[in-house]
């Protein structure tokens, strides 16, 4: 992320992170995990047509941009992952 990024954001702030990959219970199971730490708002999770793919929105408090960052590197380094926002 840019530090114009960095700059826009006010934290803390609610953010959604959305995660897309294959629909295992592996990937599911390891996004999920990425958010362990924190209380979560609200998880969807919503399956392709064909079932082939899933897609994981995962809404959370997040206190700085490091915590930020920190989150998006992880979710980049699961198995599985095709698309992040």
């Amino acid at each position: 992320m840019s530090d114009t990024m960095k700059e826009m954001i006010e934290f803390p702030t609610i953010f959604t992170f959305k995660a897309m990959g294959e629909n295992t219970e592996d990937f599911k199971k390891d996004i999920k995990e990425i958010f362990i730490r924190h209380e979560t708002a609200m998880i969807t999770e919503n399956v392709s047509t064909k079932g082939t793919y899933t897609s994981i929105s995962i809404t959370v408090e997040v206190f700085d941009f490091d915590e930020l960052q920190n989150i998006y590197t992880k979710i980049k380094e699961t198995k599985g992952l095709k698309f992040h926002l």
